[in-house]
C-alpha cells in the first residue's frame, strides 16, 4: 500500500500562533498519516525556517541517557516591514 503524500502547504496552513505537538497537528489535519511522519515533515519545515520550533525537556529519563524532549511547532509570526 502506498503511503499518502504529506502536503507541507496544508501543514503550514493548519498552524496558527499556538504551540502544538505533532500529534495535535495531525488531529488538526484530520488525516490518517502517522504522527512520526508528520513530525519528520515538521522538522523539515522548521529546518527551512518555514515554521517555528521549540523543545521542552521533561523529567522522563530515556533508556540511553538524558531526558525526553517534546517538540512543539507553530506558524511563524508575520514580520513587520
Amino acid at each position: 500500500m502506498a503511503r499518502p503524500m504529506i502536503d507541507e502547504a496544508a501543514i503550514i496552513d493548519s498552524l496558527d500562533d499556538v504551540w502544538r505537538s505533532p500529534a495535535q497537528i495531525r488531529a488538526r489535519l484530520g488525516n490518517l498519516i502517522w504522527s512520526n511522519r508528520i513530525a519528520i515533515a515538521l522538522e523539515r519545515l522548521a529546518d527551512r525556517d518555514k515554521i517555528d520550533r521549540r523543545s521542552q525537556e521533561t523529567d522522563v529519563r530515556k533508556r540511553n541517557g538524558g531526558n525526553l524532549r517534546i517538540r512543539y511547532y507553530r506558524r511563524r509570526p508575520l514580520q513587520a516591514e
